[in-house]
């Protein structure tokens, strides 16, 4: 594919960073992000994107070990297995063939494939019978790489069907060695050559230099900036290349170069001192990625470099196709790097508070017509939500075309309100608030989401079916979940007063999920915060307070959170003044975890420089179930009543301990926290390589020797206070 990029001199496996910070995820309002998820593991990467969105690149599996993937928002990710070790996928053309490369064994030589839906994973072969790699195809399925040629070099190939594997020689002399990275569907193929021999003067790597092959002109030097090396990453159909090249003081820049213009520095993001580009479309639109903190970027001559948006700062954009979609990988709330693709977004500007549903997003815009349009436009979108109260007004729950009741998301979008005291998406007790459907992706920020109410169904004010859903800056409050005054006929509970997720992922960061309910007077109640009944969730730097489960005539667990079968962490946050309450006349325990109940026995929920304190059951008032893991560094339960961790690192952990907590309450930044008072052991005692770079009001950690456990630091003159 046009724009596939180099991997050999990153290594196969890039270096996985686990210790990054976060800042402001979104650089460019007209950019927006989605994380593809893993293969078990968690780490991944997309190397490649083609004109209907299909990714390729590679991941992390449950068994360590990493494999090529091919990824479209149909199928999700798909595992494309191997020819017996591990592997990676390179690239992707528009008919959604994927080369790489794979190892013969799990310790043989790798071998250069071309896997298409049809044929399955074919290998390429080698020139000596040894090793292979594919990096590049076009749309006519020619295939580009770097073989071993037995000469004790490698060289850069052309692979067709009809001719095979084809040597394309090197610069300067056939001994040295070349690796070909990208090619055009006019045949232009980028890469990098050998220019002297290696020696203690030029080791290996040193003295490469950017080529362009054409059938025509052979292999063209491209040249330098002025130092000793280059290397061509990408190709477009103009025979325009990018790559890295050192300038004549040794500094690794992003270069373009054109017939017309030579080569040129594309310099670096703001506080950058390298950079290095992966791939150019024919609109001109390059990406890549600068250092230090590896932050990946769009370049496009117009507008300089724009950095990309990533949970944690971090990541490189490696693929892009002619509609402006990105692959690559960034950060996410996990600290881990996964697999990305950005996209130009359309921008929807909501322009009135009325709820109304005409079929048109224009200058008379409600919240409803604008989520409804960014449902039918494919690709990423924005809406932009101006402080308000957006109250909803169909009634009609139940339907799930986004015409009445609750608002429906199918597609992949983000919603950037102007604060949570400002900008207010209220159900007005007329159906939960949100539905986020299966394919649909969406980021939600600095807004509150409040007064949902569903009767006899899950989820009182978000629904999150095996979607995507990242809210940052974000107040989810005052929502119900109603069992009614009977056990209902299809089952007899209800779950998620706050937020139901049946699958797919959920992020909260810098968020307060606070007096929610699930009630009911006869059915089982369950879930008061959060129910978890299938999906990965990651919550950092938070706040579940207040919320309740309660049923006279049944059963309640999990005031904050329940989890059923999920995969759920826990960072920096904390869980507070949740409840449960049961009936009083059954003879079994009827009100049950307070805080958090885990039903998930795989030791899949973890907690780390967490409290969860000052909840209320009668079983287990901050925690009761199965398996928990313990990062380190938690406050867990309280005297006579500690929260059990079998799992994990336990270094640190209080678990029988007053965590001393203000009430919950405006202490400055977006949303509600409960301070630390005076005499808190969870003062100064978690190191700061494990804490978020702020705490949830935006106050940087850590603001003494350690960080604080739990959601709020405390800040220098107070910590003077309580320390005299």
């Amino acid at each position: 594919m046009r724009g596939s990029c180099v991997r050999l001199f990153a290594g196969l496996l890039l270096a996985i960073s686990s210790g990054h910070r976060y800042t402001a995820p979104y650089s460019d309002a007209a950019i927006s992000s989605m994380f593809l998820g893993t293969l078990g593991g968690p780490y991944s990467t997309a190397y490649g994107v083609n004109e209907s969105g299909a990714v390729a690149g590679f991941g992390e599996t449950s068994s360590n070990d990493f494999a090529p993937f091919f990824w479209s928002a149909a199928t999700g990710m798909v595992n494309l297995g191997s020819f017996g070790g591990r592997g990676q996928a390179n690239g992707i053309n528009d008919q959604g063939h994927v080369v790489g490369s794979s190892r013969i064994s799990p310790v043989g030589f790798e071998h250069a494939f071309l896997w298409k839906p049809a044929t399955g994973m074919v290998d390429l072969g080698s020139l000596s019978n040894e090793l292979s790699n594919a990096y590049g195809i076009n749309n006519l399925d020619q295939v580009v790489g770097d073989t071993s040629t037995g000469n004790f070099s490698r060289h850069a190939f052309l692979w067709t069907a009809a001719n095979g594997m084809q040597d394309l020689g090197a610069l300067r002399d056939n001994h040295f060695s070349s690796v070909a990275a990208g090619i055009s569907d006019f045949g232009h193929v980028v890469g990098s050559s050998e220019t002297m021999p290696i020696s203690a003067s030029a080791p290996p790597g040193s003295s490469y230099h950017a080529f362009l092959w054409t059938a025509t002109t052979g292999m063209k030097d491209l040249g330098t900036l002025g130092g000793a090396r280059s290397f061509g990453h990408g190709v477009n159909n103009l025979g325009q290349v990018v790559g890295l090249s050192d300038d004549a003081t040794g500094r690794e820049r992003a270069f373009l170069w054109t017939p017309e213009r030579g080569m040129e520095d594309l310099g670096t993001l703001p506080g950058g001192t390298s950079s290095e580009a992966y791939a150019i479309n024919d609109r001109g639109q390059v990406v890549g990625r600068t250092t230090p903190n590896e932050r990946p970027f769009v370049w496009t001559r117009s507008t300089g470099m724009i950095e990309l948006p990533s949970l944690t700062g971090s990541g490189r954009a490696y693929g892009l196709n002619e509609r402006g979609q990105i692959a690559g990988q960034a950060g996410g709330s996990d600290s881990m790097l996964h697999a990305f693709v950005w996209t130009e977004a359309a921008t929807f500007i909501v322009t009135k508070t009325f709820d109304t549903n005409d079929g048109v997003c224009g200058a008379d815009c409600s919240l409803r017509e604008a989520i409804n349009a960014a449902n039918a436009n494919p690709g990423s979108d924005v809406i932009v939500l101006p402080a308000g109260t957006y109250r909803l007004g169909i009634p009609g729950a139940g339907e799930d075309a986004g015409a009445t009741g609750d608002l429906d998301i199918t597609d992949t979008l983000a919603i950037n309100g102007a604060g949570t005291a400002d900008t207010i998406v209220d159900g007005g007790a007329l159906d939960r608030v949100f539905h986020l459907h299966l394919g649909g992706s969406v980021l939600m920020r600095d807004l509150t989401v409040r007064n949902g109410s569903v009767l006899q169904a899950n989820g009182g004010g978000i629904y999150n079916h095996q979607g995507i859903l990242t809210m940052v800056n974000c107040a989810i409050s005052g929502n119900v979940a109603d069992g009614g005054s009977v056990p209902f006929a299809i089952e007899s509970h209800v779950r998620g007063g706050g937020l139901f997720m049946d699958g797919g992922a959920l992020t909260l960061e810098n968020c307060t999920v606070s007096g929610n309910q699930v009630r009911a007077v006869a059915a089982d109640v369950i879930g008061g915060g959060m129910c978890v009944n299938a999906g990965t969730v990651n919550v950092r730097n938070s706040t579940i307070s207040g919320n309740s489960a309660s049923s006279p005539g049944g059963a309640g667990h999990g005031g904050g959170i329940f989890d059923a079968a999920g995969v759920i962490n826990l960072q920096s946050t904390t869980i507070s003044a949740n409840s449960v309450a049961g009936s009083l006349t059954i003879t079994e325990p009827t009100s049950i975890g307070g805080g958090i109940e885990n039903q998930s026995a795989s030791g899949s929920l973890t907690l780390t420089s967490t409290i969860v304190a000052g909840n209320s059951a009668v079983v287990g008032p901050d925690c009761h179930g199965d398996t928990y893991r313990s990062g380190g560094y938690n406050l867990a339960g309280k005297p006579g009543a500690p929260c059990v961790f079998q799992l994990g690192v336990m270094t640190g952990n209080l678990l029988d301990a007053d965590a001393k907590l203000g009430p919950l309450q405006d202490n400055g930044g977006p949303t509600l926290t409960h301070a630390l008072l005076t005499g808190s052991p969870a003062i100064d005692v978690v190191p700061p390589a494990l804490c978020p770079a702020t705490d949830q009001r935006g106050v940087s950690r850590p603001q003494g020797s350690a960080c604080e456990m739990g959601a709020f630091e405390v800040t220098v003159p107070k910590r003077r206070a309580i320390r005299h």
